[in-house]
C-alpha cells in the first residue's frame, strides 16, 4: 500500500479491486454493478485523511426516477451521485489504522416497467489531505493515563 501525502497524484481504484464486497455485486470489467440496495463493497488504502469522489452511474434498460439520487456511505460519511451525474458529491474522510474503506449504496428505487436504479459503481478517487494531528494530540495530552505521542505527531508538533 503506497503512502500518500498531500501533493502526491490521486488515488484512483477500480471499483473492482475490492477487498471484500456484498454478493449481490457482479463483476463487469474494472466496474461493480447491483441491480438492488443496500450493497457494500471495502477498499484497502493506506490511512489517513482524503477528500473522496465516487464515480458510478445508472445501468439497464429503464431510467431512473426522476430527481432520484444514489445514496451513499464512503467511510461512514453521506454524499449522493445525482441524477444525469456520475461523480458523486466529495467528502472528506478518515481512513482507519486498518486501512478499510467502506462504500455502501444505501437507497434503492423500482417501479416496474418505469423506472430501476441499478448502480454500476466505476471507480474510488482519494485525494490525500494535509497531515493535522492536532485532535489525536489534545487528547492524548489531556488523557488521564499518558500515552506517548507518535513519531509523526510529535515531528508535525516541533514543525521538524
Amino acid at each position: 500500500m503506497p503512502e500518500l501525502s498531500k501533493g502526491d497524484l490521486t488515488l484512483v481504484i477500480p471499483a473492482s479491486q475490492t477487498s471484500a464486497r456484498s454478493p449481490i455485486w457482479q463483476l463487469d470489467g474494472t466496474s461493480l454493478k447491483s441491480p438492488t440496495a443496500p450493497v457494500s463493497a471495502s477498499y484497502k488504502v493506506s490511512p489517513g485523511e482524503y477528500t473522496v469522489t465516487v464515480i458510478g452511474h445508472n445501468y439497464g434498460t429503464l431510467p431512473i426516477r426522476p430527481g432520484y439520487s444514489f445514496d451513499l456511505s464512503v467511510g461512514g460519511k453521506a454524499t449522493k451521485i445525482r441524477e444525469g451525474v456520475v461523480f458523486s458529491d466529495a467528502v472528506k474522510i478518515v481512513v482507519p489504522e486498518d486501512g478499510n474503506l467502506i462504500v455502501i449504496w444505501e437507497n434503492d428505487d423500482y417501479l416496474a416497467n418505469k423506472y430501476d436504479a441499478n448502480l454500476r459503481l466505476v471507480e474510488i478517487r482519494l485525494d490525500p489531505t494535509d497531515y493535522d494531528p492536532t485532535f489525536d494530540i489534545v487528547k492524548k495530552l489531556t488523557a488521564p493515563v499518558y500515552t506517548p505521542l507518535s513519531d509523526k505527531e510529535a515531528q508535525w508538533l516541533l514543525g521538524v
